[in-house]
């Protein structure tokens, strides 16, 4: 249920590749073809990448004291964003640097995003996990709509709050 996993089903999708599910050790694993591999070493050097943006960004930022929930908060969305498995647990971590960021926010969005990524991430697990097993088609697309939702609060966040006191 990654972003990773969603990108290889919905590459699956358009161009089929040969991508598979394969019971393994206890748990379900997503299974390349050989022309693939380099997939998992693009999604860490966009992770990467991404920390490294931010962490400039912090650096470079005059109020970083008053931000500094917002770039923990960045930061540990990025590693479950790019992260090869995404467990709905890790969605309490996001929550609990997420609630101190928009309990100061005027704009109330930011509460309604996050209520709505949890209800697409009940849908997605457990409801919805034997669909994605079997790459069905509606539990793929519910799963890109809450990763999209997942990689755009945190983005709505950053740029609506201007500071933690």
């Amino acid at each position: 249920e990654s972003i990773y996993a969603n990108a290889l089903f919905l590459i699956n999708i358009m161009a089929p590749l040969n991508i598979h599910n394969e019971y393994n050790f206890g748990s379900i694993h997503i299974v390349l073809p050989d022309s693939l591999v380099i997939l998992p070493v693009i999604a860490s050097a966009i992770q990467a990448l991404s920390l490294l943006i931010i962490l400039i960004a912090f650096f470079f930022d005059k109020n970083k004291e008053k931000r500094l929930w917002i770039y923990a908060f960045l930061i540990i969305t990025v590693a479950i964003l790019f992260n090869k498995v995404l467990s709905a647990t890790f969605m309490l971590w996001v929550i609990a640097f997420a609630i101190p960021i928009l309990k100061t926010s005027k704009d109330k969005t930011g509460f309604l995003i996050l209520f709505t990524l949890s209800m697409f991430t009940y849908a997605v697990w457990p409801i919805g996990l034997f669909a994605l097993i079997r790459m069905d088609q509606f539990a793929i697309a519910i799963l890109t709509i809450r990763n999209a939702l997942l990689f755009l609060a945190p983005c709505y966040v950053a740029l609506n709050t201007p500071s933690i006191n």
